[in-house]
């Protein structure tokens, strides 16, 4: 266990470091994260290129919406995106928290090679189904190394919830 925390306040974000002198991967799990408004769950990454988490155009992300009833065939993310979009239509009620396993891998094995995440995710949406995101995405700068992640809402503020940092050597 590398970093844990609880949101006890309203917060724009969730900033995380990530230890690559001394980790290879990492797992983050988050639970029980509630939303003041209906939004989406989205993710930044602060890279060694920028030296800060990065709103440039340089996110891919693949991800799939799937209900108890069958997939959404809508498309979530894509290439040059200025985000990673985790989920969408996150309620914003109490019992709608949004829950995660965010798998990183932030070192690029070579300079061909990119940082990526693969996530899966389970909530309740502001219709009230219960739904499952999974996907993968990457920054789309060869080369280059994470040290962080931000998490946070495309509307409102993080309002609860836990989250757990793992690093494997």
């Amino acid at each position: 266990l590398v970093n844990s925390g609880e949101i006890t306040s309203s917060v724009s974000q969730i900033d995380i470091s990530l230890d690559t002198s001394n980790y290879k991967f990492f797992r983050l799990y988050f639970n029980g994260i509630n939303m003041s408004a209906d939004g989406n769950m989205e993710g930044r990454g602060s890279f060694t290129s920028t030296g800060t988490y990065s709103g440039a155009a340089n996110y891919a992300i693949n991800t799939v919406k799937k209900y108890p009833t069958g997939f959404d065939t809508n498309t979530y993310g894509g290439q040059s995106q200025s985000i990673w979009f985790l989920s969408h239509n996150v309620g914003g009620a109490t019992h709608e928290s949004w829950n995660a396993i965010i798998d990183i891998q932030p070192v690029a094995a070579d300079a061909d090679a990119m940082p990526i995440i693969t996530m899966q995710t389970a909530y309740r949406d502001s219709g009230g189904a219960y739904v499952a995101n999974f996907g993968n995405g990457m920054w789309q700068v060869p080369g280059d190394t994470m040290n962080g992640f931000r998490l946070f809402p495309s509307s409102g503020t993080l309002d609860g919830g836990k989250y757990w940092l793992w690093g494997m050597k």
